[in-house]
Formats: C-alpha cells, sequence, structure tokens
C-alpha cells in the first residue's frame, strides 16, 4: 500500500498547479445535476492538485495533466479557458501537436485572442517541411486577401516571413517583408529593431537615425537601451539637453527596476552633467554625500572606541569610495575647476583601490581555473589608467618615473606593458612636443591618445588646431570623460558653450514632439494604462466558480504592445482575502498566476475586458470543502508582479495595482443537515437536491470533525447512499463525483466505496463494449493506490492511448511511492497558505 501524503504539503508543491494551469473556470453558476461543465471543472480540480504534490515537476506529470485536461476539455469543448491551461500542459509536454488542437479550441472560443490566433497560424506553417513551402504559406496569410486577419497578427508573420528570405538569400524579399511587418504594427518592437538596424548602417544624417531609434522606442518605450542610444546620438550632434533627457530616463528605468544603474551608465550620466551643466556640477553632486558617508562611519568607528567596544565589523572609511571610473570623472572636473584638495583625495582613492584591486588579483590568481595573464593584464591595464590620469592633472614626471621604476624593477619582464604609458611620461616631464609626436606615432587610436594630443597642441600654442581636435573629442566621445574635459578646454578657448551641429538642431526639434507622456510612463504607469478588477456579481452560491472582470486599457496615443515583459505587461498575480462571517472556515487561500497575454498590443485608448476566475486551485479545494461557510471575499491583482525588496510580492514599478470589492460566499445548506436528509437527498429523484447532497456528503468526509461527530453507523448510510448513486448515475455525474468525493485515504470512511468504482469498472469492462475514456482515467486518477489493483488490467486493455499511457505512469508511481492524488491525506487542517509560481510559459 502506498504511503498517504499531505496533498498541500509545502515540500511537495511546486510546479505550474493552480496558479498556472488552472485558469479556467465555467462560465455559468450551478446546474441542477453534475453537468458536463462541472465535471470538467472538477477534474481540472484534481489536475491541480496532483501536480501540486510533485517537486520538481516532471515531463511526465504534466504529460498526465495533458491528458486529463483534454479529456476534460472534451466535456466541455466551449469553455476557452480550459483550452488554455490544455496549451501550456501541452507547452510543458513539448507536445506540438496537442497545443495546436488546444490553441484552435481557444481561437474558436475566443475569436478576439490575436496571441493565440498567432500561434495556431505559426504552428500550421510550421508544419511544412521546405523553406520554400513555409515562404509559400506565409504569403497565403500576409498576402493579397489577408485583411481580415488583424494587422498585429499580419505584422508578426511578415517579421518570420522576412528572416526567411533573408535565409534564404532574398534581399528584396526580406526588406519588403520587413517593411510590411513595420508598418502593420509599430508596435511589434522586433520588426522596429531590426529596421533601425539594417538602414541605420546606410543613413549619414544623424537625425533620421535618430527617428529610426524612435520607432524602436514608441515600441517599447520602457527600454532603458534605446533611451541610451537616443541619448548618444544626440550627445555626438551636440544636443546635450536632449541626451540629457534621455539618458536620464534610462537611468530612472534602471533605479526604479532594479535599484541602481550600471557603473558605467552612471559614468556617461555624470560626463553628460558635466558638459550640461559644469564640472563644478560633478563636484557638488560627489563630494558632499561621500564625505557624510564617511564622517558616520567614522563616528560609529569613535563611539565604539571610547565605548571600549570592538570595531572590526565597521568598514574603514578609508575604502568608503566610488567606482574607479566614477572617481576618474570627479578626478578631471576637479583638475578643470583647480580644486587641488578634490584633485589629492581622489587620487588618493584611486591608488587605494588599485592598491585593494592587486589584493584581489592576487587571490583569484591561485584559484582553480584561473588565467594569472589574464588578470595581471587586466591590473596592468588599471595601473597605466591611473598613471596616465596622475599625468594629466600634472602630478609630478619625478614622482610618476619613480612609482613606475619601482614596478620594473621588481618585476622587469613588466617594462613592456608600460610602453603605451610613455607618451604621458613625456607629457607630465613638460616635453610636449615629444610628447605629441609619440603619442602620434607609437599609440594606437584611442579616447586617451586623441585627448593627449590635443593637450599638447594646445601647450605648443597652436589654439587653432587645439579647438579642432577639442571639437573632434567632444562630439566623438560625448558620454566619457575625455569628451567632457575637452568640452571644457574648448568653451576656454572659444569662449563659446553651444557645439550643437546642424544635425543637432534637427534632433533637437525632433525631440521636441516626442510626448512627455512618455517620459512621465517610466514614474507613473497610470498615465498610460488603466486597471481595473470586479466581480461579476455581489454573491456566488455553493459550487458556482466565482467570475472577476478585469479591464486593461491603453490610455497613450499609440499601440503599446501587451505580454510578459512588455509595455503593457499580462502577467498578474490575483491575491485573494476572505473576511469571515461566522467563524468556521479553515485556511487562507493562496495567489493564482494568470498571464492575460490575450492580444498581442493594445491600440490608443483600447480596452481589453476578460472575465477569469480568479481563484486558484488551492483556493478553489479550500472553498468548495467548506461549503458550510459564510465567506466574504475579494481579490487583489498585482500587475507585472516581482520580489519585493523586503520580502513577499510587489507589483512592478511599470505596473498597476486593482482590488475588488467585496463579494458574498453563500452556504450550501446540506453541508449542515442531519444524515437523514443527507441521505434521503443523495438519492432523491430531484437532480438538484441530489447534487447539493453528494457537495454537502463531500463537505462532511473531508471535515475530520463533523466524521468524529457522527456515528459509525451514520457515516455508513452516507457511504451506503453514495455507493448507491454512483451506481445509478451516468457518466458524467460518476466523473462528477470520483473528482469531488474524498478517497479512502483521505476519508477512510470511503473505503467501501473506491472498491466499489474499481469492482463496478472491472465488471463493467466485460460487458460493455469500450468503457468511456475519461471514466477510467479518473478511476484511476483518484481511486488507484495499490499495484495490484484489477482497474490497470482494464486500464491497459483500452483502445485510448492516453489511458493505456496513464496506466502505466501511475503504476510507476506506485511502485515508487511517489505522491499522487490518490495516495494524500486529508488536507482539511493542515493547509498551508503561500505563493506559487509556475514556470511561465
Amino acid at each position: 500500500m502506498m504511503r498517504g501524503r499531505r496533498l498541500f504539503s509545502k515540500k511537495h508543491w511546486a510546479g505550474i498547479g493552480a496558479a498556472v494551469l488552472a485558469v479556467g473556470g465555467v462560465q455559468h453558476s450551478a446546474q441542477a445535476q453534475a453537468s458536463d461543465a462541472q465535471a470538467a471543472r472538477a477534474i481540472e480540480t484534481v489536475v491541480g492538485l496532483d501536480l501540486g504534490l510533485n517537486e520538481p515537476v516532471s515531463p511526465s506529470d504534466y504529460q498526465l495533466a495533458m491528458y486529463l485536461l483534454e479529456m476534460a476539455l472534451e466535456m466541455n469543448p466551449g469553455d476557452a479557458e480550459l483550452a488554455r491551461s490544455l496549451a501550456q500542459a501541452a507547452w510543458m509536454s513539448a507536445d506540438h501537436e496537442t497545443l495546436i488542437e488546444a490553441t484552435r479550441s481557444i481561437v474558436k472560443n475566443d475569436p478576439s485572442d490575436t496571441v493565440a490566433q498567432l500561434r495556431l497560424i505559426s504552428g500550421i506553417i510550421n508544419r511544412n517541411q521546405t523553406v520554400e513551402a513555409r515562404i509559400e504559406a506565409y504569403n497565403r496569410f500576409v498576402g493579397e486577401g489577408s485583411e481580415s486577419i488583424d494587422p498585429s497578427i499580419r505584422s508578426r508573420l511578415s517579421m518570420d516571413l522576412a528572416l526567411l528570405e533573408r535565409e534564404r538569400g532574398n534581399e528584396r524579399g526580406f526588406l519588403s517583408a520587413l517593411r510590411d511587418s513595420a508598418k502593420l504594427d509599430p508596435a511589434n518592437k522586433e520588426a522596429q529593431s531590426l529596421v533601425a538596424q539594417h538602414y541605420s548602417m546606410q543613413i549619414e544624417e544623424a537625425s533620421n537615425r535618430m527617428k529610426l531609434q524612435l520607432r524602436v522606442l514608441y515600441a517599447d518605450p520602457l527600454d532603458p537601451h534605446v533611451h541610451i542610444a537616443i541619448a548618444r546620438m544626440c550627445a555626438a550632434e551636440g544636443a546635450s539637453d536632449v541626451a540629457w533627457r534621455f539618458l536620464n530616463n534610462a537611468i530612472a528605468i534602471f533605479k526604479i527596476d532594479t535599484g541602481q544603474a550600471p557603473a558605467a551608465i552612471q559614468e556617461q550620466q555624470l560626463s553628460l552633467l558635466w558638459q550640461y551643466e559644469s564640472p563644478q556640477a560633478i563636484l557638488d553632486r560627489l563630494n558632499p554625500s561621500l564625505k557624510d558617508e564617511r564622517e558616520t562611519t567614522q563616528a560609529q568607528i569613535d563611539l565604539r572606541i571610547e565605548a571600549n567596544e570592538p570595531y572590526d565589523d565597521l568598514q574603514d572609511p578609508r575604502d568608503i569610495r566610488y567606482d574607479a571610473g566614477i572617481d576618474r570623472i570627479r578626478l578631471l572636473a576637479a583638475y578643470i575647476v583647480e580644486d587641488q584638495e578634490t584633485v589629492d583625495s581622489v587620487l588618493t582613492d584611486l591608488r587605494r583601490g588599485l592598491e585593494k584591486y592587486y589584493e584581489e588579483v592576487r587571490d583569484k590568481a591561485q584559484e582553480r581555473g584561473a588565467n594569472p595573464s589574464q588578470l595581471l593584464g587586466a591590473y596592468l591595464g588599471e595601473v597605466v589608467t591611473f598613471q596616465t590620469m596622475r599625468a594629466i592633472v600634472g602630478v609630478s614626471a619625478d614622482v610618476i618615473k619613480r612609482d613606475m621604476d619601482f614596478i620594473i624593477a621588481n618585476s622587469p619582464e613588466l617594462e613592456k606593458h608600460f610602453r603605451p604609458f610613455e607618451p604621458f611620461s613625456q607629457y607630465a616631464a613638460g616635453n610636449y612636443a615629444e610628447a605629441k609626436e609619440s603619442a602620434i606615432t607609437r599609440l594606437a587610436p584611442s579616447a586617451a591618445r586623441g585627448l593627449l594630443i590635443a593637450l599638447t597642441t594646445e601647450k605648443l600654442g597652436d589654439v587653432d588646431e587645439a579647438i579642432e581636435l577639442y571639437t573632434e573629442l567632444t562630439l566623438k566621445y560625448p558620454l566619457q570623460a575625455t569628451g567632457a574635459l575637452a568640452r571644457s578646454r574648448l568653451e576656454e578657448l572659444t569662449r563659446g558653450s553651444d557645439l550643437r551641429t546642424g544635425e543637432g538642431e534637427e534632433m533637437s526639434e525632433i525631440a521636441s514632439r516626442v510626448p512627455l507622456w512618455l517620459d512621465k510612463m517610466i514614474r507613473e504607469p497610470s498615465n498610460t494604462m488603466s486597471l481595473s478588477i470586479a466581480p461579476t456579481q455581489s454573491s456566488f452560491g455553493p459550487g458556482e466558480p466565482a467570475q472577476l472582470r478585469i479591464a486593461l486599457s491603453n490610455l497613450t496615443s499609440i499601440p503599446l504592445s501587451l505580454g510578459n515583459a512588455n509595455p503593457i505587461d499580462s502577467n498578474f498575480l490575483i491575491v485573494p482575502g476572505f473576511k469571515e462571517v461566522d467563524g468556521t472556515f479553515q485556511g487562507s487561500g493562496r495567489a493564482k498566476v494568470l498571464d492575460l497575454g490575450r492580444r498581442l498590443r493594445l491600440a490608443p485608448g483600447e480596452e481589453m475586458v476578460v472575465e477569469i476566475d480568479p481563484d486558484s486551485i488551492h483556493t478553489r479545494w479550500l472553498i468548495e470543502s467548506q461549503p458550510q461557510s459564510v465567506l466574504r471575499q475579494r481579490w487583489r491583482a498585482l500587475q507585472g508582479f516581482k520580489p519585493g525588496p523586503k520580502g513577499g510580492i510587489v507589483n512592478s514599478p511599470f505596473a498597476l495595482v486593482s482590488e475588488s470589492p467585496l463579494i458574498t460566499r453563500t452556504v450550501l445548506p446540506q453541508a449542515s443537515a442531519s444524515v437523514d436528509d443527507l441521505v434521503e437527498g443523495i438519492g432523491s429523484s430531484d437532480a438538484e437536491l441530489c447534487w447539493r447532497s453528494v457537495a454537502g456528503a463531500a463537505a462532511v468526509l473531508y471535515n475530520p470533525a463533523r466524521r468524529d461527530d457522527l456515528a459509525e453507523g451514520d457515516l455508513a448510510r452516507i457511504v451506503g447512499a453514495l455507493r448507491e448513486r454512483y451506481l445509478s448515475s451516468g457518466t458524467t455525474m460518476r466523473v462528477w463525483m470520483l473528482s469531488t468525493l474524498p478517497t479512502k485515504v483521505a476519508s477512510p470512511s470511503l473505503a467501501s466505496f473506491d472498491e466499489l468504482v474499481q469492482q463496478t469498472l472491472t465488471s463493467d469492462s466485460l460487458i460493455e463494449t469500450e468503457l468511456d475514456a475519461t471514466l477510467v482515467a479518473m478511476v484511476l486518477m483518484t481511486r488507484v493506490e495499490a499495484a495490484s489493483s484489477p482497474v490497470f488490467d482494464v486500464a491497459r486493455g483500452h483502445s485510448d492511448p492516453r489511458v493505456v499511457w496513464m496506466a502505466d505512469m501511475i503504476s510507476e508511481r506506485i511502485k515508487n511511492i511517489e505522491p499522487m492524488y490518490a495516495g494524500t491525506e486529508n488536507p482539511y487542517s493542515t493547509f498551508t497558505p503561500s505563493l506559487d509560481f509556475g514556470p511561465g510559459f
């Protein structure tokens, strides 16, 4: 016999479970009897609970879920949400054909789902074996006569066609399909990016290249790298005000999303700040905060010393430093404004940082698999950069030479690595003509080489040539310290500051037409979209799935793509909240992960409205197993959810949150009825009363406290009534009972019911030509927990290969003592709330 397992154990719940697979739900209230829709929903619940037992979820687990969901959809083919669950299970099972058929069902039941339509069309096209055949198929879907297909779909099909044409070397076909793709849907970022990439190499005018990048930006306003690309273009043409706008947008995105912009981007911002405001602005921003942090740390150390307490756990204030790249900018800014105190301080910090870096390199070189020469090369590069900075800011040539000679004396083999520094050493010594000649003839092209040539030219008195060189450096390296320093020298020599080129003027004009809502979108998503959720009715009866209406709108003047990591995020976490009315409800619901990617994009002003069952499988089971409790329930929707900085889950900073009003879950009277009434109801010819009584019996049998209050004879009477009802019922009612009633492991009183189910199936197999595949599957799934069960022989002789596969799979589970639905203990009193995340396919 298989060991009992707790159905909701944290140890075993992982994978997609209810959070991802079980997003379906019937669209109507409970019927007078167990309808096909109710039975399908009950199967879906079993699937989710079973998946929740496995950690990790294996491909065979997903395949089992896929077969059961496929059978559920066959019972209720009009349920688009169930079809979506099946499509997800098929994807995880790598079953392409089932995925296509499930998608076909989605499209049939929800023709507005452009994501499903695209997947279906792509799946049909990819059945063709050759590139030529696929191209011909694509042309049928995007060519003449395809106007009835949504433009967003045709755009992506045209993109796929373009890539195929490029693969076979048809440049004309590639460009034609690519242009069509970009034109059909401005929100298709892949198309806009490829257009910009292709044509930017052929366009000389910077303003036209900027226009191409703006098309990419409109397709995804939250991509920081596109903002950075535009900033670089504008800065290179002297439009530093425009560059400042877009670079700060990029940094805002980084900070909001990850807490901090990469160091390289911070360096670019400081370089631009230098030019946009002044080099003094760099020092005003960086020096005070560094000083405050060091003084605060030193004060803490002093307090520890005064109290005679250890302070080894506190950082040495001298080790509180900026990144080396940022400090180099601070050094050059201090040099330009003649702030010698800061120059000396930064050089000290850079030297100390270099010493720490050497210790790190030395330790890493001892590690297994390390590349000592590569590590040494990186370190020596930092040494040369440090000495170069010292030379530029006027450190004595003798001091520099002494340091370099010391290194070479200890390691003569390193001398060759320092040869590129010699022109800077000559500059520090005041040998400007020699330094310039050495830089021109001996150094490879770089920002440092260009700066040295410009500096020596100025020192030699050739102002006109120096102005020309500084101008070139300013525009060539606009987001580097080299460009910032060159601009300061240029302003000093020309007594002017505006370096904006003709193209820069045009780019400023173009940028003025970029709407400000695009900047606000980064910080205030409510400016560009709206989200509301509300239940479809104020109360829901026992066994009636709740329905939540979610409305998501695009408030902008341009189309925005919808989906995971798109401008309008389609990933939601639906968090349930309960307010008990009578104090009898036990447990807390689990959040549900939901992908509302039903559209490829939302047009300007377009609203997408969907109705979904907001409860996860575990929440659904928790409510339906306690129908005697009056509940008040609400839901909270977190768009683009992510782990919070202090734990828990929060919405994405680029997304919204909405909360629904409270609804009431009404009680099922039969869950509290007397045994006489319950038995009478189960056997009643009144279909409505029968259904309610069976559901009430399930609630009683799931509840150990209720079971313990009943006499053994009363429990036997309830189980006997259930046995009789099962024998007299058709397939749909049987499937619903199997999925709704506890197993004998969860409720030992049902042992005779489980035995009856297996015996009935075995005897029916001897009489009937073919048993219903879904019925056999659910008997296997919910009532068989012993390898010796005769049900396995019945299943293996079935004509449906899915049933045969399930028999082998479940038999293997039993032999390996793996978790399975039929072997779970009663989870009623041990339900533990948690958040469960699926694989996110």
